[in-house]
């Protein structure tokens, strides 16, 4: 289960890379946005840090997760050691948080919708939060 789960979060990882998160309109002005968008917006914007701190735990941090999910099957030693290691700074979970709480306080101001981008992304983060939990599941106890 673990794995189906990883591949599918993996799978789910490239059309949220590829495909826009969001539209908004107003005053017939249409912008789109995806991932990459809000990392290069803060990175225009004299926050650097911040926009790699995003780019890691939003993007990065998540798929190399993931990955090792897969390859855990036939190296858990590693896998495990990965999994500790990036377990607290992949958080994809917060991002779709994010999103929808910045929504219900868009929407009264402008008209805005979710895009194929922002579902994909979501279901590679329920996909990983699942891989995860039944890898903690297999994962032998230790003292």
């Amino acid at each position: 289960m673990q794995a189906a789960f990883a591949v599918t979060g993996l799978v789910f990882a490239i059309p949220a890379a590829l495909l826009p998160y969001i539209t908004v309109e107003k005053f017939n002005n249409l912008r789109t946005g995806d991932f990459l968008a809000g990392v290069n917006s803060l990175g225009s914007h004299d926050m650097p840090l911040l926009a790699t701190w995003v780019f890691i735990c939003g993007g990065l941090a998540p798929v190399v997760l993931l990955g090792s999910l897969v390859i855990g099957l036939r190296h858990p030693a590693p896998a495990r050691q990965l999994d500790r290691v990036l377990s607290p700074w992949a958080m994809p979970e917060v991002y779709v948080l994010g999103v929808f709480v910045a929504l219900t306080r868009l929407g009264s101001i402008v008209d805005a919708g979710l895009n194929a981008g922002f579902w994909s992304y979501a279901a590679m983060a329920c996909a990983l939060l699942i891989a995860r939990h039944a890898h903690r599941i297999q994962e032998p106890m230790t003292a």
